[in-house]
């Protein structure tokens, strides 16, 4: 339930955001992007971004931290320094004094692999970054696009229409050796995620499954299909997977994880006319369900599979 709690709460927070900032980006389940250019003065800035804060706390219950600067990722970086609970803006004039003492990891998108490369030569502040310009653009795209955004002149724009990119669900489980038990869980899992999905209104066309098993051997696979989406296309899928991919039978499974992804507006189906009548069918069948859950809990209805004997 705090799953599905969380990511609803994520929609009606978007939504909230398009009536008070002219563009918005969703960049994760948790932050967003807006674009005020045009929309308030610098110098009304931070009182801006503190009437929003209290709006958002007020009407979500939501804590939240809010940062603003010429660009995205120098508004990330003021974000991380407000929280928790803060708003924080960088001018322009500012951002070599915000940046340059910073370490290099601190940064969106300089992970371990790419700090590691840029400690062997010397690199271990972004102002330590900001003096190897002839560096980074020997390393072609990524170092070029990562010395513009430390530099806050990257001129990368909120991108309004941007397509949410996945949503999923896992759990990390004690080992259970008996597969039937698997598909129980399975079964549940696609219950959670279906409601999730049909409340933001999506329709995947890839599906992922991935399992852990007790001593960290792994399996993984996604499929790309076309399908009316609904609880029970979704298990019917999930369930194929997983009987392809449950390679170690003789090891006890620790962790499920479904992802869906590749979202379209409208479905389109391949197959036989019946394949997709009976699709059809299962679709109503879903969205009465969930008007249900909506009311009562996402628990109301279950399938006869999932009741434990």
């Amino acid at each position: 339930m705090g799953y599905l709690f969380y990511h609803k709460q994520s929609y009606k927070l978007k939504k909230y955001l398009l009536k008070k900032i002219p563009v918005v980006e969703q960049y994760s389940v948790d932050e967003f992007f807006g674009d005020l250019k045009g929309w308030c003065e610098e110098k009304d800035v931070l009182n801006f971004i503190e009437e929003l804060q209290c709006d958002i706390k007020e009407k979500f219950g939501l804590p939240i931290s809010i940062g603003a600067a010429p660009s995205k990722w120098i508004a990330k970086m003021a974000t991380s320094e407000a929280k928790p609970n803060g708003c924080k803006v960088i001018f322009k004039k500012d951002i070599d004094n915000f940046i340059d003492p910073k370490p290099i990891d601190s940064f969106p998108g300089i992970g371990k692999g790419f700090a590691k490369r840029l400690k062997e030569y010397k690199i271990e502040t972004l102002g330590d970054l900001k003096q190897a310009k002839h560096l980074l653009y020997r390393w072609k795209k990524p170092g070029i696009q990562l010395y513009h955004r430390v530099n806050g002149d990257d001129k990368e724009p909120i991108q309004p229409n941007i397509d949410r990119r996945s949503i999923g669900i896992s759990r990390t489980i004690d080992p259970v050796f008996d597969r039937d038990e698997i598909r129980r869980r399975l079964t549940i899992l696609c219950r959670h995620l279906a409601h999730l999905i049909l409340k933001i209104d999506a329709q995947p066309k890839t599906i992922f499954l991935s399992i852990k098993y007790q001593f960290g051997q792994k399996a993984k696979r996604n499929t790309t299909i076309t399908f009316n989406f609904s609880e029970w296309s979704l298990r019917r899928h999930i369930l194929e997977l997983f009987n392809e991919i449950d390679i170690y039978k003789s090891l006890s499974i620790i962790r499920l994880s479904i992802n869906c992804s590749n979202f379209e507006n409208k479905p389109t189906t391949r197959g036989s006319i019946f394949e997709y009548e009976q699709e059809l069918k299962e679709k109503r069948l879903f969205k009465h369900c969930a008007k249900i859950r909506q009311k009562y809990g996402v628990d109301m209805i279950k399938t006869a599979v999932e009741i434990k004997h």
